[in-house]
């Protein structure tokens, strides 16, 4: 998604080619712009580059997605500098030898999309047949329709340029699919560009969700996210990751059930609120079976409580 003028340099080079970074700045998302070939560009460095470091690099791909290995890693090169900018709101310098790219100018018209009608996240199909699946073959329908959502469409190619994801699945992504984006056809693709603007709102708020059916007829809500203090913890002392998650279902003999969970170092807490007495009872007799449950699937339970919803702690 760079600037066609600049792109060029990269379709010159053979892949392999050895390459100096050089990182002109860290931005507050944890990526950084890096000058290469005289083209700046936004990628995520491994921890500890920072501003006015030098980097040895190799090109690895050039399309469908730019990449650059650097060590052992490979990078995932994704715009210019001016996205950030965009995304902040506020008019910011370009470092020398920046442009406005093509992948810029796509950002600002999703922007200018962002909220106009719900985001594609796959089929509307219902994720199993039957309130009779198994709980995990509804877990890998869900993580199925996230991942050919295209939401991770660049991290996929990223992983994909290393050897570690399959082209055929890749090729499932609504971006592999469609014609490619430009800003001369992107008023033509508001799907395309609403996509954007919910993977640009994924990467700002750390948090993701997913609204659909169940099994036919079943609506259900799920959330994740990353707990933001936790991640600063995590990154700067090696402490274990903080997961949330939240799921909000109105099943029929149970009614609304709204499950908060909280995962850290491979221990779970689990908040359950039921909207109605006699289902709260009925979880807190199952509460043994679900804490077994878990346990075998190598998940230990720390923290149980089930309450009626608005009965308070």
């Amino acid at each position: 998604m760079l600037a066609a003028e600049s792109r060029l340099r990269f379709d010159r080079l053979p892949l392999g080619a050895a390459l100096q970074g050089e990182v002109v700045r860290r931005l507050g998302d944890g990526s950084s712009l890096v000058r290469v070939a005289d083209v700046v560009v936004r990628m995520r460095l491994p921890e500890g580059a920072g501003a006015g470091d030098t980097l040895p690099m190799r090109l690895l791909s050039r399309a469908p997605q730019l990449a650059f290995g650097i060590g052992s890693a490979s990078i995932a090169a994704l715009v210019v500098s001016a996205q950030q900018a965009l995304l902040a709101g506020t008019p910011a310098p370009l470092p020398a030898g920046a442009q406005l790219s093509e992948g810029a100018k796509l950002v600002q018209a999703a922007l200018r999309h962002a909220g106009t009608s719900a985001v594609p996240i796959g089929a509307a199909a219902a994720l199993v047949d039957s309130p009779q699946a198994p709980p995990g073959e509804l877990a890998q329908a869900l993580q199925g329709r996230l991942a050919r959502s295209g939401l991770f469409y660049e991290s996929h190619v990223a992983r994909w340029a290393q050897g570690r994801y399959p082209l055929p699945e890749l090729r499932q992504e609504p971006q592999a699919q469609s014609p490619p984006l430009t800003p001369a056809n992107a008023e033509a693709q508001p799907a395309a560009l609403e996509r954007i603007a919910a993977q640009l709102a994924v990467l700002e708020q750390g948090r993701l969700a997913w609204q659909g059916e169940a099994w036919p007829g079943q609506q259900m809500h799920w959330s994740v996210a990353r707990d933001e203090e936790e991640r600063e913890a995590a990154r700067e002392g090696g402490a274990e990751p903080v997961w949330q998650s939240r799921l909000r279902i109105a099943l029929p003999r149970l009614g609304e059930i709204d499950a908060s969970l909280q995962l850290a170092g491979g221990r779970l807490r689990l908040l359950i609120d039921a909207g109605q007495a006699d289902a709260a009872e009925l979880l807190r007799g199952s509460a043994g079976e679900l804490a077994e449950a878990l346990r075998e699937a190598g998940i230990p339970l720390d923290h149980l409580a089930i309450r009626r919803a608005g009965d308070g702690p």
